[in-house]
């Protein structure tokens, strides 16, 4: 599916009260694959994941964007896609470069997908609340493989600062498009 298209859904979803939303559910596939999202999202961050042991790539649509440039929160139909890159390891632990950065393989091991959706919170406990965010895992290839998702919330549910984000002060440095 299009980038356009996820956020027209979610726009959909949100004008309909989130009935697009809740017929998307009925296959157990919270969100769909954005396959343009190299071109039509923009890349903010690329660098060393905050658990330090991936290299990660971080691109955002344009509905993020502008609202981090307005008032710094994300509204609904924000979409962020997260390239998780494999890195070199070292016996047991990740390869530093002279530079102390982990050296990345170069080829994704998955595509992590972030969508802030109306209501979504509501569908979990207050320990898993994230900002009405939903997140899904994929393939490098778009297919969805169907992860669970609780360690994704429970990583964030802590970031209320920061709209459940690790990288939300590269994303208010980035320029809207």
């Amino acid at each position: 599916m299009k980038t356009l298209t996820i956020a027209a859904l979610a726009a959909t979803a949100v004008a309909a009260g989130g009935a697009v939303y809740a017929a998307s559910h009925a296959t157990d596939v919270a969100l769909d694959f954005p396959a343009d999202f190299k071109t039509e999202f923009t890349e903010y961050y690329s660098g060393d994941r905050q658990n330090g042991k991936q290299f990660i790539n971080l691109y955002a649509n344009d509905v993020a964007l502008n609202g981090a440039a307005a008032d710094g929160k994300l509204p609904y139909g924000s979409v962020l896609v997260g390239e998780i890159i494999p890195v070199v390891m070292d016996g047991d632990e990740p390869a530093e470069s002279a530079l102390g950065r982990l050296i990345h393989t170069g080829q994704p091991g998955a595509i992590v997908v972030m969508q802030r959706i109306e209501g979504n919170d509501a569908r979990y406990g207050d320990d898993l609340k994230v900002g009405d965010w939903e997140f899904e895992v994929f393939s490098p290839a778009g297919e969805n493989l169907a992860k669970d998702t609780t360690a994704c919330r429970e990583c964030h549910h802590p970031l209320t600062d920061t709209e459940f984000m690790w990288s939300y002060e590269h994303l208010m440095r980035k320029p809207a498009g």
